[in-house]
């Protein structure tokens, strides 16, 4: 439940390549500067990957600014190598989302007879709504560059 309100995804691929065939072509993604996406490994077998757009334009400590982002593990087994994945949007969206909706309906339910009111909850409720879509495209558009791009 909270991995759906956070906006997070899990998958898992199977590869029929060698492990360091499959690196390597995880790398020379990585080193295409025309791509949306950018990444690197941060161990032997885990990569990040994030989108080029950026969420939020200041910068401030220990916040994230990309648009979505993507952790990835290699593993081997007697079947093979493959790669499980785990992808969300920025969860300012998927916090923003939250709080919007969650003030919509308070709102909404204490207007009582208050069109003025009703009308702001409404639009927080929408507000909400779309945030939460938003960080929808953006998490999807992050996965499907990435399948594409590893030919999935």
């Amino acid at each position: 439940m909270l991995n759906k309100i956070l906006n997070i995804k899990e998958n898992s691929y199977s590869f029929n390549l060698d492990k360091e065939v499959l690196k390597n072509k995880i790398e020379a993604i990585f080193k295409q500067q025309n791509l949306n996406i950018v990444g690197e490994f941060t161990t032997e077998n885990e990569f990040s990957i994030h989108d080029k757009w950026t969420l939020i334009s200041w910068v401030m400590p220990n916040l994230k600014r990309k648009s979505a982002y993507l952790k990835g593990t290699i593993l081997s087994s007697k079947k093979g190598i493959s790669i499980k994945t785990n992808t969300h949007s920025n969860t300012i969206l998927a916090v923003f989302s939250f709080f919007s909706i969650f003030l919509g309906l308070i709102i909404s339910i204490l207007s009582n007879q208050n069109k003025q009111l009703l009308i702001v909850g409404m639009m927080l409720i929408l507000l909400g709504v779309l945030y939460y879509l938003i960080g929808l495209y953006f998490r999807n558009r992050l996965l499907k560059n990435f399948e594409k791009h590893l030919s999935l």
